[in-house]
């Protein structure tokens, strides 16, 4: 099992996608060393100033800056990530080597979480390492007296926004067998149905069951940063989605266990 987590680990650590995101992530941390300036009092972030601009001490501006640029960020990663994420377990389906691994005396079920876990946590590394960077670049900017945690909390709520994505679209691609349908399925899901459904989930019963039936990454996201910031915090809202979502992928995980390869 180890020794399937580490290959697969790093065959998805060194993907398109990863690469992708790399470059993206060159671009976006050069373009806040160079790019920005920021002024604190104490470890308040007062003021900001974008590409020479004279600095703006408008905390509203800086407020919706921040908020939009990470937002942006936010959608674009996951965007990526469901792309990259849809691999699995599709290309599992479809692996020659299978029946060899099969041979060994290796369960299907050890197969499937070690190729899971090799995927996600080659992709949580990536993020957390440039979640990092920004985090270092924040305290060098703020005269190394600043410790601000809100890269590290963005993080950890894009890790359980990805987790939730990734283990409920595991299902499509046991059934499907074709990582192009879970991936485009996956981004319909969080970035046109999820939105639709969190909308209005209370004003329509049938409305509510599908908010609850396809696992919410946008509920989990909302009550994880609710619970850091001290904002209105639903354990329900934040469980249920996980439960779901892991729900959802054993399914998958048993599908595959007596699925004929």
């Amino acid at each position: 099992m180890w020794q399937i987590f580490v290959k697969y680990f790093f065959k998805h650590f060194k993907s398109q996608i990863i690469l992708i995101c790399l470059i993206a992530e060159v671009v976006i941390i050069t373009l806040f060393i160079f790019g920005v300036k920021l002024e604190f009092i104490g470890e308040n972030l007062v003021g900001i100033g974008v590409f020479s601009e004279k600095m703006r001490y408008d905390m509203s501006f800086i407020k919706t800056f921040i908020d939009t640029v990470t937002s942006i960020l936010f959608m674009i990663f996951i965007f990526l990530y469901i792309v990259g994420g849809s691999e699995f377990p599709s290309n599992l389906m479809n692996d020659p080597l299978l029946g060899v691994i099969l041979a060994l005396g290796v369960t299907r079920r050890k197969i499937y979480i070690s190729r899971f876990l090799g995927l996600y946590l080659a992709y949580i590394l990536n993020a957390l390492v440039f979640s990092l960077l920004i985090f270092l670049i924040i305290f060098f900017k703020g005269n190394f007296k600043v410790l601000n945690l809100a890269p590290l909390y963005i993080f950890l709520s894009f890790s359980l926004t990805f987790s939730v994505v990734e283990l409920f679209i595991s299902l499509i691609g046991i059934l499907t067998k074709n990582s192009l349908v879970s991936s485009v399925f996956g981004i319909l899901i969080y970035f046109f149905l999820l939105p639709l459904l969190f909308a209005h989930k209370d004003t329509n019963l049938l409305i509510s069951i599908f908010y609850y039936i396809i696992p919410s990454a946008y509920a989990v996201k909302d009550e994880f940063m609710n619970l850091i910031y001290g904002g209105d915090f639903s354990l329900f809202d934040f469980v249920i989605p996980l439960f779901g979502s892991v729900v959802y992928f054993t399914i998958g995980m048993e599908i595959f266990n007596r699925k004929e390869i």
